[in-house]
């Protein structure tokens, strides 16, 4: 049968759109697959908790997207450098970093740097990093058992801190406040000095990541541990009670805890985002990676990019609340 030709031409037209309707569509999450590798940026030397966490979960997602993925430290600032090289990086999907919180949120809010982290494309967790309270129990110096006792303090409390770019010291502040004891905050120490301080008795609390490198002085008996940032007490150190417990719900929020949170640079297509947080998720899930993983004391806890836009919305909000008492101590 013939085809008249002003049928004929409708039906080029018709053709023609739909090809041009798929050349300009973007492509579907699965039609995007990396062809190099993948960096992933971790702002603190190889070894820490952070690095170790990247290196584990880069083996297993290498293998699930076929391309080799690197980890890159770039050390200072408190992780503060690995941010800045994210906000730099083209949003291809083949740079990522894991950014620690609520540090960061300290820099953005209360110092005023950029970028605003809101503007990062957020795909998930690394690991919540629950941060613990300890103090000493050296021999004439104030011993501090809970923070109902604590907030009795007469004179500020010693608070040891490295510095004011970590995760220590904001949640240092904002504990002090929400419970409201008098607190010094003593500058200056090294991860391990802290620990030496508190045997000592020049600090006599310091606020600590909970794995078990960091509790030596509770398990020799020089510190006494007074409270876990967490909704309920860790599972592999269920001894030290939480902050809800002794009275002080807000010390349970997600907002509190540390968390090490996976981000690609601003504007990442939605498309490649999408490959990039599925890889993640199924990294997260995988049990024996977990048990690794939480064998030093870090929680892995899988959480939607959704949630994770969320939480980040939430730790500047609370470093918000807290921006006043933060710039009394930041120099």
């Amino acid at each position: 049968m013939r085809i008249p030709k002003t049928l004929s031409n409708v039906c080029l037209v018709v053709l023609m759109a739909g090809a041009l309707a798929l050349a300009v569509t973007p492509a579907s999450a699965a039609d995007w697959k990396p062809s190099k590798p993948i960096t992933i940026l971790v702002g603190f030397s190889v070894g820490g908790a952070m690095d170790t966490a990247a290196r584990l979960q880069g083996e297993v997602m290498s293998k699930l997207l076929g391309v080799p993925v690197v980890i890159r430290n770039v050390p200072g600032a408190g992780g503060r450098n690995s941010v800045s090289i994210l906000n730099r990086s083209k949003p291809d999907g083949y740079t990522m970093a894991a950014i620690n919180l609520p540090g960061q949120a300290v820099n953005q809010v209360a110092r005023g740097m950029k970028p605003d982290l809101r503007s990062f494309t957020w795909i998930g967790r690394q690991v919540s990093n629950p941060y613990f309270m300890q103090a000493t129990t050296k021999k004439g110096k104030d011993q501090w058992t809970s923070l109902k006792q604590m907030k009795t303090a007469k004179k500020p409390i010693k608070a040891g801190i490295t510095g004011t770019g970590g995760n220590t010291f904001p949640i240092s502040v904002i504990t002090a406040n929400l419970v409201g004891f008098p607190v010094e905050f003593i500058a200056g120490f090294k991860g391990p000095e802290l620990i030496t301080g508190i045997i000592r008795g020049d600090i006599t609390i310091t606020n600590l990541p909970l794995t078990k490198r960091w509790t030596t002085a509770i398990q020799s008996g020089d510190a006494k541990a007074v409270v876990v940032y967490l909704p309920k007490r860790h599972p592999k150190f269920p001894d030290i009670p939480t902050g809800v417990e002794q009275g002080f719900p807000a010390l349970g929020s997600a907002s509190l805890v540390g968390q090490n949170l996976y981000a690609l640079p601003p504007k990442t297509p939605d498309n490649i985002a999408s490959v990039v947080e599925a890889a993640l998720v199924k990294v997260n899930n995988d049990a024996a990676l977990k048990e690794r993983i939480e064998a030093n004391g870090n929680i892995v806890a899988p959480l939607s990019k959704q949630n994770t836009t969320k939480l980040i919305s939430d730790m500047i909000a609370l470093v918000g609340d807290n921006t006043p008492l933060l710039k009394k101590y930041i120099k």
